[in-house]
């Protein structure tokens, strides 16, 4: 399968104005330059993988659409094209059971990307997505029957009189390439245009994880009784789990600043 990075042509990445924003394929990996990495079994190792990052993040591996960019990571040897370009702050990249690539845009469109052609088919611009800062559509992932139970969760932020965050259940059809019948899971979580996360992870267990910047309100991390700095676990339907730490609260674990990445590794250990 390709893989896809996303990068920037300049800029700072929490500077909304920024435009240029593009895809591009890496070798055999599946990879977002601002968010997380989802990777197949590795052929090289994660000191290479790493360096690879760094080059994309230094803007040194840009390069004009449909022009290939050859360089050498160690001793291995990897090529970069541009996939997609005029994208607007990718965050989330999905490879989905479709074989295209699920793609959020921090502007609120969720899109489905043919790794082979480049083309973007939009599947949904969320209409209350308050794109500010840091701020806006942010994780995205997609139910592990998603087959037979075709939904994709969401985690985003909005406005109430004041930035919240949530998380949100859409249901996709393959028929119209649409998304529809929104089901709030989780709501009115404090956001400020900083720190606000998110990610999201299914588990085995099916549980659902969401990680939750501390939003500037830096004690609120370590306070069990706040949303923010937090991991959460709650049920694919919302529900809270009978077997989380403390009885009714999605609280999972505590004490984080802004996590924006999160991944279970085959331990079963969590990055």
């Amino acid at each position: 399968m390709g893989v896809e990075a996303t990068g920037k042509y300049t800029g700072n990445k929490n500077n909304p104005s920024r435009t240029g924003s593009k895809l591009i394929r890496i070798g055999y990996y599946l990879v977002s330059h601002f968010v997380s990495v989802q990777l197949p079994p590795l052929v090289f190792s994660m000191k290479k993988f790493a360096a690879l990052l760094l080059l994309i993040s230094a803007g040194l591996i840009s390069a004009a659409p449909a022009q290939t960019t050859t360089f050498a990571v160690g001793s291995t040897t990897v090529s970069v094209t541009p996939l997609a370009t005029g994208l607007s702050i990718p965050w989330e990249l999905v490879w989905g059971p479709d074989d295209f690539i699920w793609m959020t845009e921090r502007s609120g469109r969720i899109s489905r990307v043919d790794p082979t052609t480049g083309q973007v088919l939009p599947l949904l611009s969320v209409p209350d997505v308050t794109p500010t800062g840091e701020s806006g559509l942010l994780g995205m992932v997609l139910h592990p029957d998603f087959a037979t139970t075709p939904f994709v969760y969401i985690v985003y932020n909005y406005t109430d009189n004041n930035l919240r965050e949530k998380v949100v259940r859409y249901t996709y059809s393959a028929a119209t390439n649409s998304l529809s019948e929104p089901r709030v899971l989780l709501a009115n979580i404090p956001a400020t245009t900083t720190h606000s996360g998110s990610r999201l992870l299914i588990l085995p267990d099916r549980t659902l994880l969401i990680t939750t910047g501390d939003a500037q309100l830096r004690s609120e991390s370590q306070n069990p009784a706040s949303l923010n700095g937090k991991i959460l676990r709650i049920n694919l339907d919302g529900s809270i789990p009978a077997n989380n730490p403390t009885p009714g609260s999605p609280v999972y674990t505590l004490g984080h600043r802004n996590a924006q990445g999160l991944v279970r590794l085959p331990s079963g250990k969590y990055l």
